[in-house]
């Protein structure tokens, strides 16, 4: 209908915009996605900002707000509408997800919320201003006052970190050269001091995947003894490839029509291996999802004071993905045992086979934490490299129907 606008007229719709979205949906993450043919650009309202109260207003609880990395420093949080001029289409995607909007609405009207917030003698009024609910639940960031406060939802950078301040990445990540050179046109060198200036910065982009992978068991793999024995969920059902390709997917950078299966940063043959393909990555996010399965559940399981519902769900989860990886994966990768993807897998295997047969035998062992700690460490400095095989030696998994389609 409409294909071009003048200066006055968008900044006319988007005051408009604007003061609709604060009068007809104050607490939405968003109440307006406009699109016009021929418009390039999408409006999306700032998110909704609560205020904390300061912290010597705060409860000494040990409930309350506590940050799990020093990447996720709520001075350095940007919030999503940094990122939108260049991502309109992982926008759109993430605005339509439950990470937006959904998972802290949980904490305002689930009877659940409520129920575990009691049980951990978290005032009702606290659970969405001062309690270890927001962590996972909502992105801890300072207003442009540095009052302390927070998005109400899972933005960009609760999975990708947090990216304001003066050497943060938001600024380099995605300057390729001088002069406004493109993607295409950076030079091999550039590329490298970039991405490795975005790895020192604590981006969790697509080139890091055994950090990304982390950051979703962090909170999709509950860590906390009280709140589990409270009932809440411990990531009964979460697998990483699923939950990848679900309504979180948002591939859309080098060709935004089209929402790839995988980074399609990744499968871009600009400073990388060539031919490199979907199937490829999701063999190695199958199985880098389990190692990072057995580093978090054996750090989870290092945290439990006696054996209870925690140390019983991590055992559990260790217990699946070590026999997945032990027998199936293994035995279905035989052919490939002098590739350096099996040498991994076979690794970590080996560093946690005495553990897990003590928790089978014995159960779970306070004494132990520290055996727990350092076997999740090596599964951690495993994983890291395994995360950056290309996935071609592990194609005799597609024959076991293991990997989600």
């Amino acid at each position: 209908m409409f294909t071009s606008f003048s200066k006055t007229a968008t900044a006319t719709l988007l005051l408009f915009s604007y003061l609709l979205c604060g009068a007809v949906a104050p607490n939405a993450q968003s109440c307006l996605k406009w699109y016009a043919p021929g418009v390039s650009w999408l409006f999306v309202a700032p998110a909704k900002h609560t205020e904390i109260p300061k912290d010597d207003q705060l409860a000494k609880s040990r409930y309350q707000i506590r940050m799990r990395t020093q990447w996720t420093d709520p001075t350095c949080v940007e919030g999503e509408d940094e990122c939108v001029s260049c991502h309109q289409q992982e926008t759109q995607a993430w605005l339509a997800s439950k990470h937006s909007s959904h998972a802290f609405d949980l904490l305002r009207t689930s009877a659940k919320a409520i129920h575990y917030a009691r049980k951990l003698g978290i005032a009702k009024s606290e659970i969405t201003t001062n309690s270890l609910c927001l962590n996972c639940h909502a992105t801890i960031s300072n207003d442009f006052e540095s009052t302390r406060g927070m998005i109400q939802g899972v933005s960009c950078e609760a999975c990708h970190n947090a990216s304001g301040g003066q050497n943060g990445w938001l600024n380099i990540h995605g300057v390729y050269g001088t002069n406004g050179t493109g993607r295409r046109s950076e030079s091999e060198s550039h590329y490298n001091f970039r991405k490795a200036r975005n790895d020192a910065t604590g981006q969790l982009g697509p080139t890091n995947l055994y950090g990304l992978t982390k950051r979703c068991f962090e909170c999709h793999v509950t860590a906390d003894e009280e709140l589990i024995n409270a009932g809440h969920n411990q990531g009964q059902g979460f697998e990483f490839v699923i939950k990848s390709q679900g309504e979180v997917r948002h591939n859309f950078f080098v060709d935004p029509g089209h929402n790839a299966k995988v980074s399609s940063i990744w499968t871009s043959d600009i400073h990388g291996e060539k031919n490199r393909n979907a199937d490829q990555r999701l063999r190695v996010m199958f199985v880098l999802g389990q190692m990072v399965d057995l580093e978090v559940s054996l750090r989870n399981l290092a945290r439990a004071t006696d054996e209870n519902d925690l140390s019983d769900s991590m055992f559990e989860r260790i217990d699946n993905a070590y026999t997945l990886l032990a027998e199936d994966v293994i035995d279905a990768l035989d052919d490939a045992s002098e590739d350096p993807a099996y040498s991994h897998i076979e690794a970590v295997v080996e560093a946690v086979e005495p553990i897990w047969e003590q928790l089978c035998d014995d159960g779970f062992d306070c004494e132990k934490t520290k055996k727990y700690v350092e076997i999740a460490d090596l599964i951690a400095d495993i994983a890291k490299k395994f995360s950056y095989l290309d996935g071609s030696a592990l194609t005799e998994l597609d024959d076991l129907d293991l990997i989600p389609e």
